[in-house]
């Protein structure tokens, strides 16, 4: 279609699903990042849903994007949609209550439909907003039965999708490390955005130097350490106020580098292990206290029992490499559960002697698979709520080994 709208600048207007929007989608003519086309849909076969919440999850993890639906794929020809699909694609919240099914977390809410008549035929348009806050994750199997009574699987529990080039693709280790600096990019410019603010402010305001300090109860934020003369402004502190978990995960992820991890307060991550059955977080918070929880010496096994094995050997080689020589010997501990090999490739670069070779798993915490896992665990939430009052060593080795025999993978 000559003289379409770029799908880049639909995403970003005002209406994307208004007649100019559905109209030079339509005629888009081509599939890229932005932009899928499906021929049909059929809405009494559960196939299509899953495979329309593989779409919706895809562009949703990536740059967001538009399904257009009734266009042959390669030809682009426009041969429209049936009825049935146009009244099951109408009602925004029917197909939002579709595709999430209550296991892709944290749901997606701001995919809206629309069905749209043009030259005698319906077509249906689906605009995907981008989730920069969020990464939506599968939680479970999503099996297509066939009409033979065949299960055939299209979603595996933990899939995490985007959207590379004209298809969606499972999230490998390359792309989750640039899906992390995107969001941490993202949240730097928030905080460059206030500066900005106050750079271009009138000029009867004031503007000082701060620097990132850390709270006494663990609250990220700032400290003014330059300031005009006669202001008293010199050594105030304004901390960010966070009333969730998640809050203070995103916070410190913006402001705290994993090199400089002791500027982490320890207790946010027993905090976070001591609720960690009531948090809804996203995949990349998880991670996040997991990587942390390696650093500063808080329950690592219980953030690593859910991610593939070759998620889990990167944070911990992340930690490994950001840590210091104490650290180091600390995180080794855990990269033997993760394989001989691994264990012995991290060994390898640290001095001769400077640290106990892994032997086997239960020699870690002298301890194997628990036997008491109610007793354990209710044991395990109460250390780290005492320690996420206080810090104390003893505590500490206590619930590492609890959190080993609950959720180590022996």
């Amino acid at each position: 279609m000559s003289g379409r709208l770029p799908a880049s600048d639909l995403l970003l207007s005002s209406d994307p699903l208004s007649d100019e929007a559905c109209s030079s989608l339509i005629g888009y003519s081509e599939e890229d990042g932005l932009v899928d086309f499906k021929v049909a849909f059929e809405p009494h076969i559960d196939k299509a849903w899953i495979e329309l919440a593989i779409d919706c999850a895809a562009f949703a993890n990536t740059d967001g994007g538009f399904i257009v639906i009734g266009v042959r794929d390669r030809t682009w020809e426009p041969v429209g949609i049936a009825s049935e699909a146009a009244n099951a694609l109408r009602d925004t919240k029917v197909v939002l209550e579709k595709i999430n099914r209550g296991d892709l977390r944290p749901p997606i809410t701001r995919a809206r439909t629309r069905v749209f008549a043009m030259d005698g035929r319906n077509f249906a348009v689906v605009h995907v907003p981008a989730s920069h806050d969020f990464t939506h994750i599968f939680e479970s199997n999503r099996d297509w039965m066939t009409p033979a009574g065949r299960a055939v699987p299209l979603v595996s529990k933990g899939s995490l999708y985007i959207r590379r080039s004209a298809s969606n693709q499972v999230l490998t280790s390359a792309d989750f490390e640039a899906l992390v600096q995107r969001r941490i990019t993202r949240y730097r410019q928030r905080i460059l955005d206030g500066v900005a603010r106050v750079v271009n402010a009138a000029p009867e305001t004031q503007i000082v130097t701060v620097a990132k300090v850390v709270g006494a109860r663990g609250e990220p934020g700032v400290q003014v350490v330059d300031a005009p003369v006669g202001s008293e402004l010199v050594g105030k502190s304004l901390t960010f106020t966070a009333k969730s978990l998640a809050d203070k995960i995103s916070m410190y992820s913006a402001l705290v580098e994993p090199t400089d991890s002791e500027r982490v307060d320890a207790r946010i991550l027993f905090e976070a292990f001591a609720v960690r059955d009531d948090q809804d977080l996203a995949p990349e918070q998880r991670e996040w206290i997991a990587l942390y929880s390696l650093l500063r010496h808080a329950p690592v096994f219980y953030w690593l029992r859910n991610v593939r094995t070759a998620d889990a050997r990167r944070l911990i080689e992340a930690a490994f490499n950001a840590g210091t020589a104490l650290q180091k010997g600390f995180v080794l501990n855990y990269a033997g559960f993760y394989g001989a090999s691994f264990h012995e490739k991290l060994y390898s670069k640290l001095p001769a002697d400077s640290t106990r070779r892994f032997t086997k798993k239960e020699a870690v915490y002298r301890t194997g698979p628990s036997k008491r896992r109610g007793d354990d665990e209710q044991r395990a939430t109460e250390l780290a709520l005492q320690l996420s009052r206080a810090a104390d060593r003893a505590t500490e080795y206590e619930l590492e080994k609890l959190d080993c025999a609950l959720y180590a993978p022996f």
